[in-house]
């Protein structure tokens, strides 16, 4: 059944003319958050794929049972959220007719970054929103990529997918909590890297997950 139906009001951040994937994970945690009970005991985690980037307004479709929608067109986001009790299936339709006209800054608090072999490595991340919280755990795995390369190359890293993300932890606050992302794989798409990391936040439980980029090599600086 469909839960939910609405279009979205998204910003686009720090100048990019596509959605950032934290925005996205925002906004849905936002709006799926009220079908969870408040005092439930379990972990909500969502698993979010990227499908193509955003630079439109979309239709943003809740339902609690599974839907194909693989051949929708101008399909963007698929996203399952899921705790002990329920499940919600999110997928995000770009529409054409809705342009993005906001901008808005992030300043990341993403410190003592440390590296520890390829794509791998540590760093101190700080958060008091959910938007900041998720913007600096992906801010923070995109520098420890950016340090496997070389200065003088030009990267775009996009985030293909997400798994088993805790996401209910958007909720908290964040001080100084030292992060550690581990490399699981790297495999060649194309002549570019698609890497998939492992990420977790110290003394936060539950926290660990995965993200899978993308590296693109657009030359050199």
């Amino acid at each position: 059944m469909k839960l939910a139906e609405k279009l979205t009001s998204f910003d686009f951040v720090n100048n990019r003319k596509y959605v950032h994937s934290s925005t996205i994970i925002d906004f849905i945690w936002n709006n799926v958050e009220p079908f969870f009970p408040s005092n439930s005991k379990y972990p909500i985690f969502m698993d979010i794929k990227f499908h193509q980037e955003l630079k439109c307004n979309a239709k943003f479709v809740v339902f609690d049972v599974y839907q194909d929608i693989s051949k929708i067109r101008n399909l963007s986001v698929v996203c399952t959220i899921y705790s002990e009790n329920l499940k919600l299936y999110v997928c995000l339709v770009e529409d054409q007719n809705y342009n993005i006209v906001n901008s808005i800054e992030i300043n990341y608090s993403v410190t003592e970054i440390e590296t520890s072999g390829d794509y791998s490595g540590s760093c101190v991340i700080s958060a008091n929103n959910s938007l900041s919280m998720i913007s600096n755990i992906i801010e923070a795995n995109k520098r420890i990529h950016q340090l496997t390369h070389l200065q003088n190359e030009k990267l775009k890293v996009i985030n293909l997918y997400i798994k088993r993300f805790p996401v209910n932890i958007l909720n908290s606050s964040l001080n100084k909590v030292k992060t550690l992302i581990h490399n699981l794989g790297i495999r060649d798409y194309k002549g570019d890297n698609a890497t998939l990391n492992s990420i977790e936040l110290i003394d936060v439980p539950t926290s660990s997950f995965e993200v899978a980029f993308l590296i693109k090599k657009l030359g050199n600086g």
